[in-house]
């Protein structure tokens, strides 16, 4: 059973159990199959309790009973994803208790497990008209609304997880609609709009989930949006096919179309060596010198960030190098496709190595410091360079740490080529650490690895 059904036959049960508990003093006998069956097996046994019932219209020990069955029947039907002869179910069992609601059940429940299964196949309307039939019979059961809420906000995480960030805003913003008090959908929800550049959308969304219970993430969120809000508010915004472009609009170097061409031939570039093509839009933000040391809280040696967004300092005055800025976009831009192939599963230093082997493509990698290096004998151990950049403090000791990632990158795609690579790549996303999915992919150890990029460089 898929977890959609799963949650809305758990919360059909809660709203079942008050029920029976409530007629169970009234019945000799409990029509409810403990062994499931299915809708087919059961019916018979509804329709003997309505023929029992239309002999005797007038005992309620009959009528609840039948009422019970026609909920139960709905509750098979729904696990059977036969949701129409499921509400015909729950209508009868509504005009059963007419005008006498209350005495034995209500069929709320019911109609919310029909609208969970409404959005487990994608159809929102038809799950909100259910879910809008349960409140009316539970008007004040803010359980059902929190329940309701929590069912769209999962199948809204779904789309997010399936990479269909558009179509996931319509289950998020019902959710918040009918109870406004789930943080997490209210953070998803500014995530979203952040990334499609609404900064304002997203500041209220934020500023929402951290009224429900403020976190350091959001803080951080908050404070980050804070600091770039000022600058970007006030650039101009030029559409591209898979790229939301701000930039100064008094800018003369680098008007939109000129950028969105720089951009779509990186794309095209990276996705054909990489034979990726994600189908997804980033935010580009050009800044100026000035705005970038104020916006991105990165090392000084830092010609570009993406961190969700590509920012780029592409504005100097006086001073225009389109050579450089292609360089950091390949660069940038191949961090992107990695981010959107794997998540966070990549190692810092294959990441790096993958966005210089791209970028080498337009400025050839500069390799003189490690080489230096290697001639003294001095190089990262692995567990060093897994580390990151973190302990790094010096220039140099930077510089070789790009140019080690870079070469020991460009060994195993020439040795192995990139399609070894990308296995690696989903091993590691399955949870596996980088030193498994090389032994997996290329029969290497650790040790050989560090032995053969250097054999190759001499």
């Amino acid at each position: 059973m898929k977890p959609l059904f799963r949650r809305a036959i758990f919360f059909l049960g809660i709203w079942l159990t008050i029920a029976f508990l409530t007629a169970l003093a009234l019945m000799p006998e409990n029509p409810v199959n403990a062994n499931q069956p299915t809708a087919a097996e059961f019916e018979a046994e509804v329709r003997k309790l309505e023929s029992a019932y239309k002999s005797n219209p007038k005992d309620d020990l009959l009528r609840g009973r039948l009422l019970m069955a026609y909920q139960q029947m709905s509750a098979l039907l729904v696990k059977e994803n036969n949701l129409n002869d499921a509400l015909h179910y729950l209508q009868w069992a509504d005009d059963l208790q007419a005008g006498d609601a209350g005495k034995f059940s209500q069929s709320g429940g019911g109609y919310f497990a029909v609208g969970a299964a409404f959005v487990e196949q994608g159809d929102l309307r038809q799950a909100q008209d259910n879910f809008d039939l349960a409140l009316q019979k539970n008007p004040q059961d803010e359980n059902l609304r929190k329940a309701i809420a929590t069912v769209l906000h999962n199948a809204g995480v779904a789309k997010i997880n399936l990479k269909q960030l558009q179509e996931s805003v319509p289950y998020l913003e019902l959710s918040v609609q009918y109870y406004d008090k789930l943080q997490n959908t209210w953070e998803t929800l500014g995530d979203l709009a952040y990334a499609k550049q609404d900064l304002r959308k997203a500041q209220q969304c934020w500023q929402k989930a951290n009224a429900l219970g403020s976190t350091l993430d959001l803080k951080a969120k908050l404070e980050k949006l804070g600091r770039e809000a000022g600058v970007e508010l006030g650039l101009a915004q030029y559409g591209a096919s898979h790229f939301i472009i701000r930039y100064k609009r008094s800018n003369e170097t680098y008007q939109g179309q000129q950028l969105k061409q720089l951009l779509n031939n990186a794309y095209r570039d990276i996705s054909r060596d990489l034979n990726y093509y994600p189908d997804i839009m980033i935010p580009v933000i050009l800044y100026d010198q000035a705005e970038f040391a104020q916006i991105v809280n990165s090392p000084h040696w830092s010609a570009g960030v993406y961190d969700g967004k590509i920012r780029l300092p592409a504005y100097e005055e006086g001073k225009s190098d389109e050579r450089e800025l292609t360089r950091v976009i390949y660069h940038e831009l191949t961090h992107a496709f990695v981010v959107d192939m794997v998540g966070n599963a990549c190692p810092i230093w294959l990441n790096e190595g993958l966005a210089q082997h791209e970028e080498n493509k337009v400025v050839p990698v500069d390799i003189s410091n490690l080489k230096n290096s290697l001639a003294k004998g001095r190089y990262y151990q692995y567990e060093t360079l897994k580390a990151g950049l973190e302990n790094l403090l010096e220039t140099d000791q930077v510089a070789v740490f790009y140019q080690q990632s870079y070469v020991m990158t460009k060994f195993l795609i020439e040795r192995y080529r990139v399609h070894r690579v990308k296995e690696m790549l989903e091993i590691m996303k399955a949870g596996e650490s980088f030193e498994a999915a090389l032994r997996k992919t290329t029969g290497l150890s650790i040790e050989q690895l560090e032995q053969k990029w250097q054999e190759a460089l001499r």
